[in-house]
């Protein structure tokens, strides 16, 4: 009974070491990860580099209005936001004095404009270097911004500007500019002139894009193609569902678009949404 305990042991362990050696045998069948991308097809076109600051809105035409005499305030003759033509009169100032009355004295508007900071009351004193208003030609609307000098440098090329005011855009060009910085502040100021812009409030607040660079129908890919690593540029290209790799030499990176000076032929596949995550050689396909 024992003999055939053992040779049925003997059996199972034969039978068990056959089983693992055809498994060590086996080759296991390993599915590659195929990636899913998006792409664009490599074209040409322009690159803009554009430069945002903040600034508020004004008129090209715009000064304070100061009274000519002493005295104490009487009464605005307009309300904020009223469009006045020139030497209409805006306020009156009392300019007697103890023991002697004179008529009152007549503020006028130096220009035609839109009266607005109206902050006097009556009986607030007043003198000729203060002023009581102020006007502004609504006519031609202008944003300032502050700038440092390395942007005024570059504006001497500037292309053009966009205004968005309450998320709205507006068309704009840079009509002045300084040539240099402030001594105190190190900052310089640009104008720029807004285009249709007619109905918007005076000391509404700005947002300004300068455009301080431009290549016209250059080869381009979009930023989000566009990567950096050990000094060198480059992008993914996808061909036949394969990455491959290409080191690129860049001219102006926009904001947008990155020039690509190197030899790309147009409708080659850039790879954008998810170039990030993929590597030379990898299987990928369109997502």
């Amino acid at each position: 009974m024992k003999k055939y305990i053992i040779l049925i042991l003997i059996i199972v362990i034969i039978g068990a070491a056959i089983l693992v050696s055809r498994g060590r045998t086996e080759k296991v069948e390993r599915k590659e990860y195929v990636r899913l991308v998006g792409f664009e097809c490599i074209e040409k076109g322009d690159v803009i580099l554009k430069k945002q600051f903040f600034g508020i809105v004004k008129g090209q035409k715009q000064t304070e209005i100061y009274p000519d005499v002493p005295g104490k305030f009487i009464k605005y003759n307009v309300n904020e936001g009223d469009y006045v033509k020139k030497d209409q009169i805006i306020a009156e100032v009392d300019r007697s004095i103890p023991g002697m009355t004179y008529e009152t004295s007549k503020i006028k508007a130096p220009i035609d404009g839109v009266i607005y900071d109206l902050i006097f009351v009556k009986g607030q004193p007043v003198l000729p270097q203060m002023p009581v208003a102020n006007i502004s030609d609504p006519s031609v609307l202008t944003a300032r911004v502050n700038v440092s000098k390395d942007i005024l440098d570059d504006l001497e090329n500037c292309i053009g500007a966009e205004v968005f005011i309450n998320n709205k855009k507006y068309n704009a060009k840079v009509i002045r500019r300084s040539y240099l910085p402030n001594n105190m502040t190190g900052l310089g100021t640009v104008d720029v002139k807004i285009e249709n812009g007619s109905k918007i409030l005076i000391n509404s607040a700005a947002k300004v894009n300068l455009f301080v660079g431009l290549s016209k129908d250059v080869f381009r890919v979009p930023f989000e193609a566009y990567h950096t690593s050990d000094n060198e540029a480059y992008i993914y290209l996808m061909n036949n569902g394969i990455v491959k790799k290409m080191v690129i030499e860049t001219g102006l990176i926009g904001n947008e678009f990155v020039e690509i000076i190197n030899s790309v032929e147009e409708g080659d596949s850039v790879i954008t949404i998810g170039s990030s995550f993929v590597r030379d050689g990898q299987k990928v396909r369109i997502k």
